[in-house]
C-alpha cells in the first residue's frame, strides 16, 4: 500500500489528497458524529461514526474491501 499522507486541521478535519486512495474524515457540527468521504467513486460515504479513530478504521477497512492493498 502506498504511504498515505493525512493533513489534519486544529478542529479534527483530516484530508488525504491521494486521487484514488484519499478522502476526507470530519465530524458534523450538529451531532458530533464522524463521517468519511472517499475520492474513489467505488466507495460510498460512511456516516454516524462515534470517533475519529473509528472513522479512520472505517476508511482503511473500506479501501481494503475495494482495492487489493499490500
Amino acid at each position: 500500500m502506498r504511504a498515505s499522507l493525512w493533513i489534519e486541521s486544529e478542529n479534527g478535519l483530516m484530508i488525504n489528497s491521494d486521487p484514488i486512495l484519499g478522502g476526507i474524515i470530519d465530524k458534523t457540527i450538529k451531532t458530533g458524529e464522524w463521517f468519511v468521504i472517499f475520492h474513489s467513486d467505488l466507495i460510498p460515504t460512511i456516516e454516524g461514526l462515534e470517533s475519529k479513530e473509528k472513522a479512520l478504521q472505517a476508511f482503511n477497512d473500506a479501501l481494503k474491501s475495494v482495492y487489493q492493498l499490500s
